[in-house]
């Protein structure tokens, strides 16, 4: 009997949320469609360094396809990409960073490989010890 009537009133409570819950998950499951966004490649890709011994930020060229030295870091641009200006700002590079240190003795570390976006710093920067390098812009 007590079984029944806590059925009976799970039924009256809960039934009102399981409605608003289904109303509530038809209207935000809709397909999101967006225009195709359209990049453009470049030829020089400028990051912009911080070294955390000195406090001191730099702009750093780099032709893509080359590399740069920043401190014990060898940094290798491989392609970068720019959108129009009528679209939203968004600047990307593909990167390769490696730490020589200052013993020749030892190989040369690789502490970042992939990709950094422009308008996110956070999510794909180089957080070194002592260095810190994002992508600034990408031009042709």
């Amino acid at each position: 009997m007590i079984t029944g009537v806590l059925a009976g009133l799970l039924w009256v409570f809960a039934l009102p949320q399981l409605v608003f819950a289904q109303s509530q998950a038809s209207r935000f499951n809709q397909t999101i469609t967006s225009e195709t966004i359209t990049w453009h490649p470049g030829s020089i890709l400028t990051l912009q360094t911080l070294d955390k011994v000195t406090a001191r930020i730099g702009r750093l060229p780099i032709e893509i396809g080359s590399t740069a030295q920043f401190g014990t870091l060898q940094i290798t641009a491989h392609y970068c990409a720019y959108r129009p200006p009528e679209e939203p700002p968004e600047n990307t590079a593909f990167l390769t960073v490696q730490d020589v240190g200052y013993d020749d003795k030892i190989a040369p570390q690789t502490v970042f490989a992939g990709w950094m976006f422009g308008s996110s710093p956070a999510v794909s920067s180089l957080e070194h010890a002592v260095y810190d390098v994002t992508v600034l812009a990408c031009a042709k």
